[in-house]
């Protein structure tokens, strides 16, 4: 820890599935930090960033299975739901959140131990996020309420084959060096 304090980062970037890594850059007192969320936007991502939580028309995405009401998450009903499915819908997002919040609460309590009662919550270490990235696709997903800090980056998930991921040779143009890399790329045609 002493080593990454010495670097002095002016910025983090961590996933946020745990909180380990909010909880360093805070240990750290790196000034500015961004949230990354690999899946889809999330119900308990919205509640730490001060986003509204609105299960009542943008449907869930876990598929929690509650055994006596057997409740599934929504996402796939869709965002026409029947006050049926939205009442499932909202057990399945409060479900998510006691899951999330007990694992969150679990990891700071051992910050807490190792650097003390003072240490800050899960939520205020995700509301702290000067960004929060998340695999959505904004024309894909279902429309909810955003801050400005939330950005969609859908895509993140992406094949990483080579051969699939080459452009050819009338787009793109890289030469490399040891100190400099430059990338040209042309789109269209002259």
């Amino acid at each position: 820890m002493k080593r990454l304090a010495d670097e002095k980062f002016d910025v983090g970037i961590t996933e946020t599935v745990i909180m380990c890594g909010l909880g360093i850059f805070e240990h750290l007192k790196i000034p500015a930090s961004i949230s990354t969320f690999s899946a889809v936007h999330s119900a308990g991502l919205s509640k730490g960033i001060g986003e509204p939580v609105t299960p009542s028309y943008v449907p869930g995405k876990f598929q929690f299975l509650v055994t006596i009401l057997k409740v599934r998450g929504m996402s796939t009903k869709g965002d026409r739901m029947n006050i049926v499915e939205r009442f499932k819908n909202v057990i399945s997002v409060v479900v998510g959140d006691m899951f999330f919040s007990k694992t969150f609460a679990g990891e700071i309590e051992l910050f807490r131990e190792k650097f003390g009662p003072h240490f800050k919550g899960y939520n205020e270490l995700l509301a702290d996020s000067s960004y929060a990235f998340t695999n959505s696709n904004p024309y894909l997903d279902y429309p909810r309420p955003m801050l400005h800090k939330t950005v969609p980056i859908g895509g993140i998930a992406v094949d990483i084959d080579p051969k699939k991921n080459t452009l050819s040779k009338g787009y793109c143009w890289a030469k490399r060096r040891k100190s400099i890399g430059i990338a040209i790329i042309r789109v269209g045609r002259r």
